[in-house]
C-alpha cells in the first residue's frame, strides 16, 4: 500500500529524491533527466554549466560534467587568472566572443562565466570548463534563439564541438565578431595538423634513420 501511494506520489508530480544528493524535491524544484532520473535545481543542477542540456542527458553525463567544471575552474584559475588579481585575466589570454578565453601557448581554450560585483571588488570567475585544443572539432556560425518579455531574440555567434571529452562537449557563443573568430580557429586548427603532420613525418624519419643504423 505504502509502494502504491509512493507511485502516485511520483506519478503527480509531487515528489522525488535527488539522483546525486538524495534531497527530497517537489515539482518545482527538480529537472528531470532523459534517463528518468530526477535532480534538484538549487544544489546539483545549479553545479553545471546553463549550456548544458539538462533533459536531453543522462545522469552519468551530468556527473562527468560536474566533476568537468569543478576541475575546469581550479584550472581557469590557475592557467587563465593573475593570481591575487580578482578576476583579472594574464596578458596572454585571448578573448573571443561572450564568455570564452584562449592560451595559445599552452593550446587550451575555456568557457567561463563571471559574475559581476561592484568596480570594487571586480569581476568573480564562478565556473568554467577548459579544453585542449587538439580536441576542437568543429567551429560554425550558428544562431541561437531566446525568449525575453515574450519577444523572440535571435543572438549571433559560434558552435564549438569538440571530442574525447565527457559532460559538456558543445556549446555555443555569442559573438559580434563571428567571421573573424572562425577565421582565427581556422588558422589555429591548421596549424595543429600541420604540426602533428611534421611530427609524424620526424617520428617516421627517425625510425627509418634508427632501421638503417641497425644494418
Amino acid at each position: 500500500m505504502k509502494n502504491n501511494e509512493k507511485m502516485r506520489g511520483d506519478k503527480q508530480g509531487m515528489t522525488n529524491v535527488c539522483a546525486i544528493c538524495g534531497a527530497q524535491i517537489n515539482l518545482v524544484q527538480r529537472v528531470k533527466l532523459i534517463d528518468g532520473n530526477y535532480i534538484c535545481l538549487k544544489k546539483c543542477k545549479n553545479m553545471g554549466m546553463p549550456d548544458l542540456n539538462y533533459t536531453h542527458a543522462s545522469l552519468e553525463t551530468v556527473l562527468a560534467h560536474n566533476r568537468q567544471v569543478s576541475e575546469g575552474t581550479k584550472l581557469f584559475t590557475q592557467y587563465f587568472l593573475k593570481e591575487g588579481s580578482m578576476g583579472r585575466l594574464q596578458k596572454n589570454v585571448v578573448t573571443k566572443g561572450k564568455n570564452l578565453y584562449i592560451r595559445e601557448d599552452m593550446e587550451l581554450i575555456a568557457l567561463a562565466y563571471s559574475d559581476y560585483k561592484t568596480f570594487y571588488f571586480g569581476k568573480q570567475f564562478l565556473k568554467a570548463c577548459v579544453y585542449s585544443m587538439a580536441n576542437l572539432e568543429r567551429c560554425e556560425p550558428d544562431i541561437s534563439r531566446i525568449c525575453v518579455d515574450e519577444q523572440e531574440r535571435i543572438k549571433k555567434g559560434l558552435r564549438y564541438s569538440f571530442r574525447n571529452v565527457e559532460g559538456l562537449s558543445e556549446f555555443f557563443v555569442e559573438d559580434s565578431k563571428r567571421k573573424s573568430t572562425k577565421e582565427y580557429f581556422d588558422k589555429l586548427i591548421a596549424t595543429q595538423k600541420c604540426n602533428k603532420q611534421k611530427n609524424f613525418h620526424d617520428t617516421v624519419q627517425s625510425d627509418v634513420a634508427g632501421d638503417i643504423f641497425k644494418i
